[in-house]
Formats: C-alpha cells, structure tokens, sequence
C-alpha cells in the first residue's frame, strides 16, 4: 500500500521505523509503514535543504533559512538549540556517530564546523579547499566526509587528518552525493542529470 506525505526531503530514522519531511516552517515524523503522523517539529521561520536524524533517533537538526541550524529533541516541538549566526550559509549537515556532534558544511570553501548538540557550543573547524560547496554526506564508518562542488568535482576528506583527496568528473555541478551502505561506491548528482558513480577500492586493489 502506498501512502502520499505532505513535505519533501525525507529522511529515514536509523531504525527505519518513521520518517521526517520538510515542510515550510516544521519538521513532520510519520510512521512507516502506515504514514500516519506522529509529531511535527515547529521553527517560526521557513527551513531549507534536507534535514537530519541523529543515529540513536533522538535527535533531529535542520537548516533555517536565516542562516541557523535548528536541533529539536524528538520529544519536544520546539527546538531545543539555535547554532550559527545569521551570516552563516550553509549547504548540508549531519551528526556523527553517537549523536554528540553536528557538523555543519559552510557554503563558502566547505569549511566543516562541529557543534555539541547538547549545548550549542562550536568546537571545530576544518577547511577543505577552495570553492563553492553544494552537498555533503558522512562516510557509514564516519571517518570520511564526501562534498560537492559547484564545480564538476568532489572532495573526500579524512576526518581524523584533514587530508583532502580531488576526485575530478566530467558531468557539470554536483547537485548531491552519497555512500553506498558498504561504503564502497561514492555517488554524485549533477546539474545535467547524470549520476557518477566511484569505487573507493580501486586505489587498494592496484
């Protein structure tokens, strides 16, 4: 049986039990299979990109369009914490693994910035080149971060060291990326309407 939600991004929680979409001012948890609405997530402000659910589930984050991240608790509909400032411009966010930690993905040069997410306070910052950033996705392990360039080009870089690895394309602007489950094959998204696909094996296997 198939079920129409309101809202778009979706994003599943880690148990794929619910779901959240975007609306224009709230986040919506609906449950899955059935789609039935659980709770709404409210900002008094519109919200842009595509939100993010902390690996125990506890936690939701997402972009406002005045330049903050706004972090609900699941049960709560008001959020519980306001990050940035409103010079901030940012193109994507995720936690990392065990919750803790937000990082946010700055649209100018894809600076990453890492929040507490029981306080706010911000901890860290990694340069990682030079450009406009357009997405970003954490490796399954958490140990490597995939972003998009306005370019036709991705970076992969090594959380523990900052070592930034260019993975040139051929396809215009990435749009979006991702990971296979695995962590194996890197996706990305283009302007044209293509998707290329790497094998981060490759470099081990020669």
């Amino acid at each position: 049986m198939a079920a129409r939600l309101p809202g778009d991004r979706p994003v599943f929680a880690p148990d794929d039990r619910w779901l959240v979409t975007r609306g224009t001012n709230q986040l919506l948890k609906f449950s899955i299979p059935e789609g039935r609405l659980l709770s709404t997530f409210d900002s008094a402000e519109a919200m842009v990109g595509t939100p993010a659910v902390s690996p125990d589930g506890r936690q939701l984050a997402a972009m406002a369009a005045s330049g903050q991240v706004l972090v609900w608790q699941t049960s709560e509909s008001a959020p519980a914490l306001r990050l940035g400032s409103s010079s901030n411009h940012w193109e994507g966010l995720f936690f990392m693994p065990g919750g803790r930690e937000l990082v946010a993905l700055h649209t100018r040069e894809g600076m990453l910035e890492w929040f507490v997410t029981n306080t706010g306070e911000s901890t860290r910052r990694m340069a990682t080149g030079e450009g406009d950033v357009t997405a970003v996705a954490l490796s399954p392990d958490g140990a490597y971060v995939l972003i998009g360039e306005t370019a036709a080009r991705l970076r992969l870089v090594e959380l523990a060291t900052g070592h930034v690895e260019l993975l040139e394309g051929d396809t215009g602007s990435v749009l979006s990326v991702a990971w296979s489950p695995d962590g194996q094959t890197l996706a990305a998204g283009t302007f044209e309407g293509f998707v290329k696909l790497w094998n981060t094996r490759m470099d081990n296997d020669d």
